[in-house]
């Protein structure tokens, strides 16, 4: 049983049938780090698009509690608009709870 399953499909070549994929060892890993581009060039994207949407995401989220934390006149209607979306997203699946999963067929 260990045999099939190690070493990792990643140390395979690949093509198509695990009992013959010949075992390359750390050959992809090496190809993947010196030979292709697109590996660096989508570990500099994750990188770029981490390190900007996390702190504005934060910001964000921080001046939103702020403003709906503040003592204006219309508060209420403003955080129920905000909340409404969230509290139906969670609410409408238990409707089918009681009459069953084919409640959900036949209405659909």
């Amino acid at each position: 049983m260990g045999g099939r399953f190690w070493p990792p499909s990643s140390c395979r070549s690949a093509n198509g049938h695990i009992e013959s994929d010949p075992i390359r060892g750390l050959d992809n890993y090496t190809t993947m780090f010196f030979n292709d581009p697109r590996f660096w060039k989508s570990l500099f994207n994750t990188a770029y698009f981490t390190l900007l949407s996390v702190p504005v995401g934060m910001v964000l989220s921080i001046i939103v509690a702020l403003l709906m934390n503040q003592k204006v006149k219309g508060i209420a209607v403003y955080r129920t608009i905000y909340y409404l979306p969230r509290s139906l997203a969670r609410a409408w699946p238990w409707r089918f709870f009681g009459n069953g999963f084919l409640t959900l067929i036949r209405e659909y």
